[in-house]
Order: C-alpha cells, then structure tokens, then sequence
C-alpha cells in the first residue's frame, strides 16, 4: 500500500536503491531524516569492485547528500525551501555538541539557525556525574600503551582492563552507584 507521507529516519545511510523502493509508496509528501556527515549508506564490497567505483563515488556522495543540494537548487528557482538543518541535540553535554558541530559541520559551511552546539532543554548540569578522576569532565582519553603480548588487534585486552579498572572505581563509588555505565566499541571481540 500507499502512504500519504512516509518518512525515512537515517535516510542517508540507505543505499540509493533501497531508499527508491521506498520513496515509491509515498503519495503526497516525503520526509527524508538523516546526516550526510555521519556514517555513509552501507556498499557491499563486491558491488564496489564490479562497478569500479572510487570512495569518493560511493562514499562521500551518498543519495541523501544529493537531494539535500536539489532541494537547495530547487529552493532558488521558485523560492519554496525543501530542507531545513535542526541544529539542536539534547543527547551530549553541550560542550561536545559544539566540538561536533565545529569539526565536522562548520567546515563544510553547513548552514545553522542557531549558535553552534546549541542544547535546548538540556542543561549542562543534567550530565554532572563527580566521579573520581574526571570530575564533571565531559570527555577524557585514557592512554593506554599498547600490551605486544595482544595478539588480535581486535580484542585488545589492555585496554579491555583499561576499562575495567575504571568501571570498578566508579560503579562502586557512592557517585557512580546510582549512575548507569555503557560501553560502545567498534569490535565485537572486544565485547
């Protein structure tokens, strides 16, 4: 069936073939959300090798990137705007939001409606957190050396241990019990 507007969250990282299976079901309005600076639509290797094509084709242009710049054309030739930035971000400490928004937006003269890191509804003393060694710190880095006994470049248990060590002081801290611990990594081995 048909939908009167249908809408894609993370539109830009869908393959452009993808994303036209579903732009079809619209009738009326389409709504594309996504960030063309984040992660680009997913290519299967092989398909890349077959077609021949370079990072700059399949990576850095994706489908989504494209019709932002028609909807910019569009918008100068009979003056009705199609795209709009939003700008605000309530899941970092402001802090952060404006690191992001400076390197990896301000570059590329993306345009803003507001002050760059703006944060509407999240103050910045929601991410207080006084744990030991980072004090309300937003962001640190731990320099971990490198152990030569870690074999897999994967698992990289030094710094697995790193994180332990880390964890165990705050979980058990009277201001970490009663925080909520996540850990992203960008190995499975190192799960």
């Amino acid at each position: 069936g048909a939908f009167d507007t249908l809408i894609i969250d993370e539109a830009a990282r869908v393959a452009p073939m993808d994303l036209l299976i579903a732009l079809v079901q619209a009738r009326r309005r389409i709504i594309l959300v996504g960030d063309h600076r984040q992660l680009p639509h997913m290519v299967e290797d092989n398909i890349v090798n077959q077609l021949d094509l370079t990072e700059e084709h399949y990576i850095k242009e994706s489908m989504f990137g494209y019709l932002k710049q028609r909807a910019k054309k569009l918008t100068e030739f009979d003056g009705i705007k199609r795209e709009t930035t939003l700008n605000n971000q309530y899941r970092t400490h402001p802090m952060l939001g404006k690191f992001v928004s400076e390197s990896f937006y301000k570059p590329y003269d993306e345009e803003f409606d507001s002050p760059l890191g703006t944060t509407i509804g999240t103050p910045r003393d929601y991410f207080e957190q006084n744990l030991e060694g980072i004090e309300n710190t937003p962001a640190i880095w731990l320099d971990v050396k490198h152990d030569t006994s870690d074999k897999e470049p994967r698992s990289r248990i030094c710094e697995a241990r790193a994180i332990i060590k880390k964890l165990r002081l705050w979980i058990t801290s009277n201001n970490g019990k009663n925080l909520k611990f996540g850990i992203i990594t960008f190995y499975r081995d190192q799960v």
